[in-house]
């Protein structure tokens, strides 16, 4: 195993002990060289760290902690560094397997193509978190937005392996304004769940509802697939890696955190062949299929508002107003996505007892009517 050591200067007495400690290494209080700082381990033994960052040594004795611990967890040493430094990332990853690249080198297309696939599936995973649909029409400013939430890690050495990460807790800029728990997959002790790691782990079951997934059931997997995992968008996100030449291609799919690392597990491992690309692409047309529109305009009052993710910035919230009016003569409850100026245009309206006139194409989702891209939002 090829061993770098990259970063290491940003490792500290703070983030190391933080990481043996959740790795369950015990400090010994007592023991006698004051130079050292000396953790157990019940499997793998003792680890010894300097106590003093000023020490001439200290960086040549911590690149020999991390040998130690590449070697127990078998697995690289930039790995157990960005481990240490990252401490709560979750990660997917996919590795393109092909007889065709066996000399190192991958067309530039195939590649194209899968960072676009990857970026396209972050954002309509993002779109369909926040409100589950089987085909969205058109993602928001905030969902293109949630890609910058996840990063294009670093290729891993020697092989085709593309990963993007995220920390469930990097939301410094953003702020939850309504939570539905739907936890599938990562652990999170929290009792909300953070929208970076809601995001992976819809793409997790995503993966798994494909690897699962049986044409002879297949009415019953469209009526539920959509809430906590795929939809149109993310299957149309998923079918650019399939768009190669290559020959006996296969994905493997690997789903992770950084507390699996140190036992080289994933949470999650899944592998697909060619013949996956026509599951992605029959339950994308059958999805598309459902979403009939029709052109309307209701007017009515505001008797709701839901507000998603949105900007700390209060001028960039967004959701959904829900308008009860008369459509084509009868009476509807639609509800409206709405973003920015328009959102705080139908909080205004709610609270002064006015009504709405909206015009958009309106859709049928489960029980509900949706207006998702309105043409004409007015004050009536």
């Amino acid at each position: 195993m090829r061993m770098l050591f990259s970063n290491l200067q940003e490792l500290n007495n703070s983030n190391i002990i933080n990481y043996l400690k959740r790795n369950d290494w015990v400090l010994l209080d007592d023991y006698p060289n004051k130079n050292f700082l000396c953790f157990i381990n019940d499997e793998y033994g003792k680890i010894f760290i300097p106590s003093n960052e000023s020490f001439a040594d200290y960086y040549l004795r911590i690149r020999e902690a991390i040998l130690f611990l590449s070697e127990i967890y078998k697995t690289s040493t930039d790995e157990i560094i960005n481990d240490i430094i990252n401490p709560l990332i979750d990660y997917f990853s996919i590795r393109i397997i092909s007889s065709g690249i066996k000399d190192g080198k991958i067309p530039l297309d195939v590649a194209t193509n899968y960072l676009i696939g990857l970026k396209e599936l972050v954002i309509s995973s993002a779109a369909n978190e926040e409100n589950p649909r089987p085909y969205v029409l058109r993602a928001s400013k905030n969902d293109s937005q949630y890609a910058n939430l996840f990063k294009f890690a670093q290729t891993k050495v020697g092989s085709y392996i593309m990963t993007i990460e995220t920390n469930p807790m990097d939301e410094i800029s953003w702020t939850q304004i309504v939570m539905d728990e739907n936890q599938c997959g990562f652990i999170d002790s929290q009792e909300e769940i953070q929208f970076p790691r809601r995001i992976m782990n819809r793409i997790s079951t995503a993966f798994k509802q494909l690897q699962e997934f049986d044409l002879e059931d297949m009415e019953t997997f469209l009526e539920s697939a959509y809430i906590e995992g795929l939809n149109a968008n993310m299957c149309d996100a998923i079918s650019k890696f399939y768009e190669n030449d290559l020959p006996d291609f296969n994905i493997e799919v690997n789903f992770g955190t950084t507390e699996s690392h140190k036992k080289n597990n994933s949470l999650f491992k899944y592998r697909y062949n060619k013949e996956s690309q026509y599951a992605v692409k029959i339950i994308s047309e059958e999805y598309k299929k459902k979403n009939v529109t029709q052109e309307v305009q209701i007017c009515g009052k505001v008797e709701g508002l839901k507000a998603l993710h949105g900007i700390v910035n209060k001028e960039e919230l967004s959701g959904f107003a829900t308008i009860i009016g008369e459509v084509d003569g009868q009476t509807k409850k639609v509800r409206v996505f709405l973003e920015g100026k328009d959102f705080r245009l139908a909080c205004d309206v709610l609270k002064r007892g006015k009504s709405l006139k909206v015009k958009g194409e309106m859709s049928r989702v489960g029980k509900f009517f949706t207006i998702e891209c309105p043409t004409i939002i007015e004050e009536i």
